[in-house]
């Protein structure tokens, strides 16, 4: 998965892969991975594409994230 740099106080880096099996789930789903500065690093299940464009392009990536994807999505901390 390629990863983007954003400019953020929390999130350093955020990717973007549409069509993934996974091993809980057989069938193919998009996932946006979001690397924190923490260095924690979370999985976000069936995120749609649009929704990743708008992050990367947000004014405040760190408040689109809180307001649209954090607890929208499923997840999974890696």
């Amino acid at each position: 998965m390629k990863m983007v740099k954003v400019k953020s106080s929390n999130i350093e880096q955020v990717g973007f892969e549409e069509k993934v099996t996974v091993s809980f789930n057989k069938k193919p789903m998009s996932i946006l991975r979001v690397i924190f500065t923490s260095g924690y690093t979370y999985d976000y299940y069936r995120v749609p594409k649009k929704e990743y464009e708008e992050l990367i392009e947000a004014d405040s990536v760190g408040i689109y994230f809180h307001k649209n994807i954090k607890n929208k999505y499923d997840y999974e901390k890696k």
